[in-house]
């Protein structure tokens, strides 16, 4: 199967990734597909801008979650990438929540 997420701002082009996995040759319980993770995604921030540091400090609070997988990316000014992958649904849901409001300005969530 194909996937693709793409960004658009004022008719502009600001993210895109593509990939496809074929679970007949890539094994979905490889270390660099899904390893044992059941619940993945993804969260961006687009439009607002994006502290220095912000993204370091959010990769690094989501090391508390057991089982949890993360990598948070500030990619421009105006554009962060947060990956979630975690073999249960708290450690993902938490992770979640923790960027939504991080990245919302609610309180000091880091």
């Amino acid at each position: 199967f194909g996937y693709e997420l793409r960004v658009t701002r004022a008719g502009a082009l600001e993210y895109l990734e593509r990939y496809r996995l074929e679970p007949a040759q890539d094994p979905l319980d490889a270390r660099w597909i899904a390893s044992d993770c059941c619940y993945v995604g993804t969260t961006i921030a687009s439009g607002a801008m994006v502290c220095d540091g912000q993204a370091d400090a959010l990769h690094g609070a989501c090391a508390r979650f057991d089982g949890l997988s993360a990598a948070v990316d500030r990619l421009g000014p105006r554009l962060l990438l947060a990956r979630f992958a975690a073999s249960s649904g708290p450690s993902f849901h938490e992770a979640r929540a923790l960027a939504r409001d991080t990245l919302a300005g609610r309180g000091h969530a880091i």
